[in-house]
This record gives C-alpha cells, sequence and structure tokens, in this order.
C-alpha cells in the first residue's frame, strides 16, 4: 500500500442512515445488505490504520473534510519483545531490594467530621474556614443517547477542562466564585455547543447532548494514492532596470554575468539564486555588497538553456530584487 494515500465516495448513498440497524462498527443497510462503518469519529490516524489493512469493499460514513485529505500509512513498530526484555534484564539482574514477609495490618487513624456550611461550601474548623472546590460531573451523549467518546469539555474563558471517557462520563472542578459555569463542548463529528449550568451546590449534574454535524456522506470508499503537491511558482515582482540590471542577458550557460545597482542596495550580505520558472532553485550563492561597488560578476553554473529569475534576497531586511534572464547554449 501507499504511503501515502485518500478517501474517496465517487457514487454517495441515498439511503436513510436513521433508519439503519445499529451494529458493532456502523450500521446495517438493508438495501445493499452491508455493514455501513461510520467513520465520523475517526481521526487521520484511525483513519489510516483502518485502511492499512482494509481497502476493498468498504462501506462506509465520513465527513464531507475526511475526503480528499492525505492520510499517512503509519510506520511499521519495532516488536514488542524487544521494550520488555529493556525491561526484564535491568530489573533480574540489578535489582536489591530487601523484602519482609508476616501479617499485614493497616491502621487508620481516628477522624471526626467538621461541620460543613452547605449554603457557602465551606468547612468551619476551628476559628477557620476551608473552601470546598466544588464539581461539575456529567454526561454527553447524541441525540439518541449514545455515549460520546472524547469530547472536550473547556470551562469558557479558562484552561480548564477535561475528555469525556468511554461511557460519555466527565467531571470538572470550578472556582469559588463560579454562580453560572459555561462549558464550551466539541467533538469531531458533531456541533459544538455552549452549555450553561448554575453551581450551587458542592456537585453539578449535567447531561449534555451533542448533534451530528450534517456534512457527512455515505458510499463505497475508494482508497486512491495521494497525488504528488504541485509546487507553487513564486510570484517575483520583476525590479525596475534602474534598480538592478543583468547583463549580458541572453547569457551563455556555464559563464557569468554581471549585476548592476543602484543607490538602493546597503552595504549588507545578500543571497545570490537562479530559479526556474516553475520555483526551483538551482543555484545560490552568498555575497558581499560593498557600498563602492556597484557591480558584481557572478559565475554560473552550466545549466539547461530556459528562462529563469535572478534573485538578490536580504533575510535582514526581507527584501527580494528579481530579474528575468534567459540561459542558452
Amino acid at each position: 500500500m501507499a504511503k501515502k494515500f485518500q478517501l474517496n465516495v465517487p457514487d454517495p448513498c441515498q439511503e436513510d442512515w436513521k433508519e439503519m440497524k445499529t451494529t458493532g462498527c456502523g450500521r446495517f443497510c438493508d438495501s445493499c445488505q452491508k455493514t455501513v462503518v461510520d467513520f465520523t469519529m475517526m481521526d487521520d490516524q484511525q483513519l489510516a490504520l483502518f485502511f492499512k489493512k482494509n481497502t476493498e469493499n468498504v462501506c462506509g460514513r465520513l465527513r464531507v473534510d475526511q475526503l480528499s485529505k492525505d492520510l499517512f500509512v503509519p510506520a511499521k513498530k519495532i516488536p514488542w519483545f524487544r521494550y520488555v526484555l529493556k525491561a526484564i534484564i535491568p530489573a533480574v539482574l540489578f535489582s536489591n531490594k530487601g523484602y519482609t514477609q508476616g501479617e499485614v495490618r493497616k491502621t487508620i487513624p481516628e477522624t471526626t467530621q467538621a461541620p460543613v456550611d452547605q449554603a457557602k461550601n465551606r468547612v468551619i474548623v476551628g476559628d477557620t474556614i476551608k473552601i470546598i472546590q466544588r464539581t461539575i460531573k456529567g454526561r454527553v451523549s447524541d441525540g439518541e443517547g449514545n455515549a460520546v467518546v472524547g469530547a472536550t469539555v473547556m470551562l469558557r474563558g479558562t484552561s480548564i477542562g477535561t475528555v469525556t471517557k468511554e461511557d460519555g462520563s466527565f467531571q470538572l472542578r470550578v472556582g469559588e466564585k463560579d454562580r453560572l459555569a459555561q462549558l464550551d463542548v466539541s467533538c469531531v463529528g458533531y456541533e459544538a455547543r455552549l452549555f450553561s449550568c448554575p453551581v450551587n451546590d458542592v456537585e453539578v449534574n449535567a447531561m449534555i447532548t451533542l448533534e451530528l454535524q450534517e456534512a457527512v456522506t455515505m458510499g463505497m470508499v475508494a482508497v486512491q494514492v495521494a497525488p504528488p503537491k504541485k509546487t507553487v511558482p513564486p510570484e517575483y515582482i520583476v525590479t525596475d532596470t534602474t534598480v538592478l540590471k543583468v547583463f549580458p542577458n541572453p547569457v551563455l550557460s556555464g559563464t557569468s554575468i554581471n549585476i548592476k545597482l543602484d543607490d538602493t542596495f546597503n552595504e549588507e550580505y545578500y543571497e545570490f539564486r537562479l530559479v526556474s520558472l516553475n520555483g526551483r532553485t538551482i543555484f545560490k550563492n552568498k555575497i558581499w555588497i560593498d557600498k563602492d561597488a556597484r557591480v558584481l560578476n557572478i559565475g554560473l553554473p552550466a545549466v539547461a538553456a530556459g528562462r529563469y529569475f535572478a534573485v538578490l534576497h536580504n533575510k535582514k531586511l526581507k527584501k527580494e530584487y528579481a530579474q528575468q534572464v534567459l540561459v542558452v547554449r
């Protein structure tokens, strides 16, 4: 299998997802008598792992943003026994801890429950008052009551957040001054929402429902080799010849060119580049421009005949000056 591939659904299915029977990895379609795998909750790595082993006759349900994007086959893992040996051998050879045998008893110190002021969520201990942290406990589910795993729950305006567990549950602590908690809830494949709940007690329950994103498609999934990315040619602005002039032009391949400069150029290091029209740098050289030197002579390698950009680049000033030059053989 190619190291980089893309997914597409050439012929989308028009069947109603909600009418299909739920199965372990998706839903069963009575029309085509196939299981439609639900990929909408998978990230790029999970998709790559799935299609590394399954490349044919897969009917699936995908988000639109999962289509026509590059997915990379994960690298081959090192055999597990190497890690086991690394862990076991040092433990066997160098362990010298002493142990004693006998009846183990656990002593539990006596404690007394301090009075709690429930109205203000505080514990009164003698003459001191300790703050009780309040907690929001809840569950995130979809419109059908199924747990949404891996949903992000963030307390708005803070960096406090958590992720839902396998049963969709989560737990989040809030500050003493928070009376109304605003939770930003989001998950891949679902519409993000803002959930508000009053925080008057030590523990608050929050049941949150997320709706599936509508931008999904179903059908037979085609696994295709990702096309190579096209190089975007640089858009050089040709400098006026009164500022920078290249001669001779045309120039013979493997000889040298002269670059005449005006007083715009400061005494700095510049990088000279010979760049093809498709954006590939053929040759580059770092040069020093002296304030008294207004003509530079730069040797060129033997390159193919054609049109190029002769570019002077100043990294410090973030400026580029360019002229087209024709190379002949």
